[in-house]
């Protein structure tokens, strides 16, 4: 199953773009100083992710997303639809926290 942290990655890298590309610009905007390698925490579900980063990988993600979902317009009824969406846009469980 994806997650936010998976799909804000794609989202950033499909362009080729190397990761760290986006780690800077993600730390850039948000002010903090995080790596690679906690990205890979976040995506793994080891470590909780904090909520402005969630709120920026959504933000950033979220065209992608939908585009990778075939979304040409919203459809009104598709439970199928709404449910891989979500699952894309969820943070990874998060073990002994």
């Amino acid at each position: 199953m994806t997650n936010i942290v998976e799909s804000w990655i794609k989202s950033q890298t499909d362009c080729g773009e190397p990761l760290q590309n986006a780690v800077d610009n993600l730390n850039k905007d948000l002010g903090t100083q995080y790596s690679t390698s906690r990205i890979g925490a976040w995506r793994d579900g080891k470590r909780s992710i904090p909520k402005p980063v969630t709120r920026y990988m959504i933000e950033a993600a979220l065209y992608w997303v939908l585009k990778q979902h075939g979304l040409d317009g919203m459809p009104d009824n598709d439970d199928n639809f709404y449910t891989a969406l979500s699952n894309d846009l969820s943070p990874p469980d998060v073990d002994n926290l």
